[in-house]
């Protein structure tokens, strides 16, 4: 995992995580490794942000 913050704000800017999967080879045979990276970057952290109600919502009905 990496974290990059300002140096006077201190406020988060980047963030990157990778999780690597890797079996041992004796304990399951016929799986095989994967890795995963994520990375979120923050442009203007603390600006403003203006957001629009968006139109036609509906309701949340579970199951369809």
């Amino acid at each position: 995992m990496d974290v990059w913050t300002g140096k006077d704000d201190r406020l988060l800017h980047k963030l990157e995580i990778t999780i690597e999967f890797s079996p041992a080879a004796e304990q399951v045979q016929s799986l095989v490794g994967t890795a995963v990276h994520f990375t979120l970057g923050i442009s203007n952290p603390n600006e403003k942000v203006t957001i629009e109600k968006p139109t036609n919502v509906q309701p949340y009905s579970p199951g369809s």
